[in-house]
C-alpha cells in the first residue's frame, strides 16, 4: 500500500467507528478517491452530529432491510456495531420490524387503484376492504408488549421509532413523500429536534453509496 492510500485508511479508522473492509479495502485500491468522497459526506454527518453512534447504525440497519434495497451484509454489520455501542439485540429486531412496516407503503396506493377501477367498472366494493389486512400489517413497526414476551434489554422509545420510520421512508430505496411527511410530525411530536430529523435523512441517503460499492466488488480483479 503506497503512503497515499495508507494516510486515507488511517484518516477514516480514526473518525469511524465500524469495521475497514470489504468494499472499502477494495475501494481504497482500484478508486481511492471514491472512497475519499465517501469519508467526507459522512464527515459532514458527524461534523454536526447529535444522535448517538449506536442510532446512527440502528438508522444504517433499517435502511440497509427495507424491501428493494435489501442490503444483508451492510445491516449485519451496522447490527453488530449498534450492539457494540450500546444497542440492545431487541432494539435491532424492533428496528428490523419498522424497515418491514416501511416496506408495506405498496398496499395502500395498490388498494386505492384497484377499487377504484372496480367502481368505475360498475363493481361493488365489499365492505371495509382488506380491513382485517391492513390492521395487521399496520401492527409492524409499533412497540411490543412489555408482558407479551421475555426479551432481554429495553425497546425502541417512541422518538427513536419515529426517526427510524422517517430514515426508511427518506431512503433511496422508498422516497416515500408521505411517509417522510407523517413521520417527521411523529417524531417532533415527542421530542425530536429538527437537528435530529436533519441527520436522520442524511444517514439514511449514505445507502446511495452501495452502487459503487456492489458495482465495485462485481468488477474483475485484473
Amino acid at each position: 500500500m503506497d503512503t497515499r492510500r495508507a494516510a486515507l485508511k488511517a484518516e477514516i479508522m480514526q473518525s469511524y467507528d465500524g469495521p475497514f473492509g470489504g468494499w472499502w479495502e477494495r475501494l481504497l485500491e482500484e478508486a481511492p478517491e471514491s472512497l475519499r468522497r465517501i469519508h467526507h459526506m459522512l464527515e459532514a454527518i458527524r461534523a454536526t452530529s447529535v444522535l448517538g453512534s449506536s442510532f446512527q447504525h440502528l438508522v444504517w440497519v433499517a435502511v440497509d432491510s427495507v424491501v428493494t434495497h435489501l442490503y444483508p451484509r451492510g445491516a449485519g454489520i451496522h447490527a453488530r456495531v449498534a450492539i457494540e455501542q450500546g444497542a440492545s439485540r431487541r432494539q435491532v429486531i424492533e428496528t428490523l420490524e419498522i424497515a418491514t412496516a416501511a416496506s408495506f407503503r405498496g398496499v395502500d396506493a395498490a388498494l386505492s387503484i384497484v377499487l377504484q377501477a372496480a367502481t368505475e367498472a360498475g363493481h361493488a366494493l365489499p365492505p371495509a376492504p382488506a380491513a382485517a389486512y391492513r390492521a395487521r400489517i399496520a401492527e409492524y413497526g409499533t412497540a411490543w408488549p412489555e408482558e407479551a414476551w421475555d426479551m432481554e434489554g429495553p425497546g425502541l422509545d417512541a422518538k427513536s421509532r419515529a426517526l427510524l420510520h422517517l430514515a426508511c421512508a427518506a431512503s433511496p430505496a422508498l422516497a416515500d413523500q408521505d411517509g417522510m411527511r407523517r413521520h417527521a410530525a411523529e417524531a417532533l411530536r415527542y421530542g425530536a429536534r429538527v437537528e435530529e430529523l436533519i441527520e436522520t435523512v442524511q444517514l439514511a441517503q449514505c445507502i446511495a453509496t452501495h452502487a459503487l460499492a456492489d458495482g465495485i466488488m462485481a468488477m474483475p480483479t485484473e
